[in-house]
Order: structure tokens, then sequence, then C-alpha cells
């Protein structure tokens, strides 16, 4: 190797260090040990409650057929037909 591949091998290293202390750093002061809020629970539990039950209301009102699909007669479904070998 020569000396600039050394060099360039050595900071490499160095800045992977660098940055994997940085991660942790950054990682440990993201987790804390914090109660929830009860009045933020109480909203978040009531939205979803009124997220669902609109949900709810679409979904009955897809499931209706529509007045323009006509539904299949019986001339429309297959027969069965006998095996003829």
């Amino acid at each position: 190797m020569t000396e600039f591949e050394i060099i360039f091998v050595v900071f490499g290293i160095g800045a992977c260090i660098v940055g994997a202390i940085q991660v942790t750093i950054a990682y440990r002061s993201s987790i804390r040990d914090v109660e929830p809020d009860p009045e933020r629970v109480r909203r978040f539990v009531e939205r979803g409650m009124e997220l669902r039950r609109q949900a709810l209301e679409k979904s009955r009102v897809t499931d209706r057929p529509s007045d323009d699909v006509t539904e299949p007669k019986s001339a429309d479904l297959p027969t069965q037909q006998a095996d003829t070998d």
C-alpha cells in the first residue's frame, strides 16, 4: 500500500468511529422515560373512535349496490354440463 492509501484508510476508519459515537449519543438522548399525558391520550382515543365511525359509515355506503348495476339473471349464470367422454 502506498502512503496515500494508508492515510485514506486511517481517515476512513476514524470517520466511521466518529459517526458511530455520534449515532450512539443521539440514540441515548432520544430515548426517555416519560409518562404519557392523560389529556393527549384522551384526545387520541376520542379521535380514533371518530375516525373508526367515519370509516364504518363510509363502508356501509359503498357496500350498498348502486342503481346502475343490474343483478345477474339466470341466463347469465353458468350452467352445469354433463361430461361427455
